[in-house]
């Protein structure tokens, strides 16, 4: 009873506070509002534009090829709609779903189809009217093309390098991309570009990026649009290798009648004359295990085609391989035949013969017995400055063959014809020895 006395006064003193009355009376108000709202008025129209266009093939029959509608995109479709103040008075686009009937498209054209609307959630509502009624939609086959990307079209001027370095031929992944739209668009498609859209300057080292824009053309190189194109990827991956630029000096090496390298029989710059181009401007990685300055291109030429006077051609071949040994790249540009012209003045010649005591043979196989055939090399062409050729006979040179890297099963052998006294002296043209060769018998041993 004591307690009943406290509450009364608190709930007394609540119902005089101005502030309690004016909650309760708004409260009360919005209550008796949506009451009237739902029974009194309970349907409201709306207005809602910007509803996309969806076309759906679900309801028609397209034969084995699939038709697309080119051009759904292009169309923003504005419905007056009516309904539940508590269904559709938060909708928007987004709510309603916009679609034609495809049910009489069987074939590529231009077809004018009825627009109808509905709720995107199956919600109960009236459309009341729809603009524009109609669209005129142009349809077409689907098609999928497959291309080849090559670095040669692919884009890096975004991309620029630091004084003394060069970029590098772009590698590119993946290498094909796939194309799938309506065949009118997708036939004319010829080729494709890819273009880096990162920007960098002054690059040292290797740069790679995504972020690259994929650019369609037809055979006459004008740009085809992507909009109503399916690429896959999106992005192509663009490395790009940054190497330092360096002019290249050209050696060259002398080969034996082997075909093996023997610089020490002659001294190349003593007997050639001019080597042009006498550099290669080539690409190396910055952190080459040589430095710019030690780099030497190194080119081989056999010693018995040279003689006074006499140019001989390395092609852009043999120079390619003696660059890729060093490691080093060059541009198409920067690769040409080399020429090699041998003096003339101060140098002549001289013939003579060998016999068999002055024929060589080195790394004779201990399971093999081998003897020389060939009692003279007759008639052998040897170059020198004169002052050296007057005095040399043919017991200054020596015919040298090895065996460790000779066709055992020949009899005919090439052998390498050198004066051991000078190397500014060789010998010109092929010579040759024929040998017998043939197995060692084994030995036997025979106890008492």
């Amino acid at each position: 009873m004591e307690k009943r006395k406290k509450l009364r006064p608190s709930l007394d003193k609540l119902l005089d506070s101005k502030r309690f009355i004016m909650i309760l009376a708004i409260a009360i108000a919005i209550v008796l509002w949506l009451i009237m709202s739902i029974t009194v008025y309970p349907d409201v129209e709306k207005k809602i534009a910007g509803i996309p266009l969806t076309v759906s093939f679900d309801d028609s029959a397209t034969g084995e090829d699939t038709l697309i509608a080119q051009n759904s995109d292009s169309f923003s479709i504005t419905a007056n709609i009516s309904g539940a103040r508590y269904v559709i008075g938060d909708y928007t686009s987004d709510d309603l779903v916009a679609s034609v009937s495809t049910a009489n498209v069987t074939k590529s054209g231009e077809y004018t189809l009825d627009v109808s609307v509905s709720s995107a959630s199956g919600d109960s509502i009236d459309v009341l009217s729809v603009s524009p009624k109609t669209v005129t939609l142009s349809f077409d086959y689907t098609a999928t093309k497959v291309i080849e990307l090559t670095s040669d079209k692919v884009d890096t001027s975004s991309l620029t390098t630091a004084d003394g370095y060069v970029k590098d031929v772009p590698v590119i992944n993946p290498t094909t991309i796939t194309i799938e739209g309506a065949k009118s668009i997708v036939d004319t498609i010829s080729t494709v570009s890819v273009k880096v859209l990162d920007e960098a300057e002054n690059l040292t080292e290797a740069f790679t990026t995504s972020n690259t824009e994929i650019i369609l053309y037809d055979e006459d190189s004008n740009v085809v649009s992507k909009d109503d194109l399916e690429i896959t990827p999106e992005n192509i991956s663009v490395s790009v290798n940054v190497t330092q630029k360096a002019s290249v000096p050209i050696t060259i090496n002398f080969t034996n009648s082997q075909g093996e390298v023997q610089n020490d029989i002659i001294d190349a710059t003593s007997i050639i004359s001019t080597i042009s181009p006498q550099a290669i401007n080539v690409s190396t990685t910055a952190d080459s295990d040589e430095s710019t300055e030690q780099l030497v291109i190194e080119l081989d030429l056999s010693l018995r085609e040279a003689a006074p006077g006499k140019t001989v051609m390395i092609d852009k071949t043999a120079v390619k391989a003696a660059l890729s040994a060093k490691g080093l790249t060059a541009s198409d540009s920067d690769i040409s035949d080399i020429y090699v012209t041998y003096k003339s003045d101060g140098f002549s010649s001289k013939e003579i013969s060998l016999s068999e005591s002055s024929i060589q043979l080195l790394n004779v196989p201990d399971d093999k017995e081998v003897s020389i055939v060939t009692e003279t090399i007759s008639n052998v062409v040897v170059y020198g400055p004169e002052d050296v050729i007057e005095s040399l006979t043919s017991d200054d040179f020596v015919a040298v063959l090895d065996l460790s890297i000779a066709e055992l099963s020949n009899d005919t052998f090439p052998v390498t014809v050198y004066c051991e006294s000078y190397d500014t002296v060789w010998a010109y043209g092929d010579q040759t020895i024929t040998l017998s060769i043939t197995d060692k018998e084994e030995e036997t041993t025979t106890t008492a």
